[in-house]
């Protein structure tokens, strides 16, 4: 039998999650801040809010602090302003 179960980081630390506005493209953005992730994932409303752009097939595999898959549609470079700094 498969089990998928869900926590939360209030669960595992008894912290709440850090949550940042950031403007992806132009679209202001709510985000939970993950300081030892190497990539943000974002939903598929954000991606329509940002007209959807074209992605472009992923290059690595990507898994879950507990080793589970985690499926992407696609990968692409966004511009990425917080507090008056912007990066791509």
């Amino acid at each position: 039998m498969n089990t998928i179960s869900s926590i939360s980081q209030e669960q595992i630390t008894g912290e709440h999650p850090i949550r940042i506005v950031i403007h992806i493209d132009d679209v202001q953005v709510k985000f939970e801040l993950d300081t030892g992730s190497p990539i943000t994932v974002r939903n598929e409303h954000v991606w329509k809010l940002t007209e959807k752009p074209n992605l472009y097939p992923i290059k690595l595999i990507y898994n879950s602090f507990s080793s589970h898959l985690i499926r992407l549609n696609g990968e692409q470079t966004v511009t990425v302003n917080y507090n008056d700094q912007c990066i791509q």
